[in-house]
């Protein structure tokens, strides 16, 4: 074991073993062509930092407490680096490609700079902060991406603007995006993105956790089927890479959004909301969720939840504006059970199922 306020290689080869236990109170630099091989366990009280150098991680675990900066050449081999302080960033010249990746301790981890896991992402229940870059989860394997599921306390990745969630795909799995904010008034609304084929596929997501009015998608315009689109947030999905539909599940609270039946897409072309069809009500963990199966358009980014006006096929009733008794039914007849329907008239109680 060993003890340091500042590691600073400059120039050299280093080399751990598996037994080494190192704790740097202070930050780890890497600088001047140096080549550090680290196997071990290390604990830095501050920050990492990779300069000018090459640094092959070896099998090795980082407890790291202030940012990870990297600059420069860095070999993740199998390593994992655990993110144990307070607001910490992801940041530097290079983007860093992580095998395993864990956000813990607490408080936000920051990226400033597009990142990539290899193996596993680890979000615990931690926030994991894309901003305007992205994360690539290159596992294709569904359990790549491990988050608590506790309600009110999920692990999740937030994104804004222009930030992402990629994962690769190879299997016709459900693949988890755990999106969420603490931004405004805060929201944790996952999707699930279930491929129709095991041909490798790209899916990159992001949560925008806004009106969709300030991105000029305005919840006003949508087509003459659509009811109401949710003006609360909206997604953005799009495949980067490959050809396969897939089945989409947003999630959402209907005590803080309401009740929707269906996915939305806005039509860049047209300028309003389109209704996707066949929608399906299913569950994400805890979240009450709209599923829409086997969708194969990606032209257009934004897609929201929303209701359609229902077709109504008949409404009966037995002379209902020349008896009155309390005895007089309302009834609509169609094919679809997932509506909600509201009733109202002037001078009329209103009992029973609705």
């Amino acid at each position: 074991s060993a003890r340091a306020q500042l590691w600073y290689n400059k120039g050299q080869v280093f080399h751990s073993g598996t037994a080494v236990v190192m704790r740097v109170e202070g930050s780890f630099m890497n600088d001047s062509s140096a080549l550090s091989d680290h196997n071990g366990k290390i604990v830095i009280d501050s920050s990492f930092y990779n300069q000018t150098s090459s640094i092959q991680m070896g099998s090795g675990e980082y407890d790291i407490y202030g940012d990870w900066v990297n600059s420069a050449h860095f070999i993740r081999d199998t390593s994992y680096v655990h993110l144990q302080g307070l607001s910490q960033y992801i940041r530097g010249d290079s983007a860093t490609k992580f095998y395993n990746l864990a956000t813990q301790g607490g408080g936000r981890k920051i990226m400033q700079v597009n990142a990539s896991v290899t193996n596993v992402l680890s979000l615990n229940n931690l926030e994991l902060a894309t901003e305007q870059d992205t994360m690539f989860i290159e596992n294709p394997g569904v359990n790549a991406i491990l988050a608590s599921t506790v309600f009110g306390a999920e692990g999740f990745v937030s994104t804004s603007d222009t930030g992402c969630l990629v994962r690769k795909t190879n299997s016709t799995g459900t693949y988890y995006y755990p999106f969420g904010s603490i931004i405004g008034t805060g929201h944790f609304r996952p999707v699930n993105i279930t491929p129709n084929s095991s041909a490798i596929n790209y899916y990159g997501l992001s949560f925008q956790n806004k009106k969709p009015d300030q991105d000029k998608y305005y919840v006003a315009n949508k087509d003459s089927d659509v009811c109401k689109v949710n003006p609360l947030f909206y997604h953005t999905i799009n495949r980067s890479f490959g050809t396969s539909s897939c089945d989409i599940a947003i999630g959402y609270v209907i005590a803080n959004d309401g009740r929707f039946t269906e996915i939305g897409n806005w039509l860049g072309s047209k300028k309003k909301w389109d209704n996707t069809k066949n929608g399906v009500g299913v569950k994400i963990n805890n979240y009450q969720a709209v599923n829409r199966s086997a969708w194969n358009n990606f032209t257009n980014k934004p897609y929201a939840l929303l209701n359609f006006k229902p077709i109504i096929d008949s409404l009966e009733g037995p002379n209902l504006l020349c008896k009155l008794t309390s005895e007089n039914y309302l009834a609509v007849t169609d094919n679809q059970t997932s509506y909600i329907y509201s009733w109202s008239a002037t001078g009329v109680n209103f009992v029973g199922d609705s």
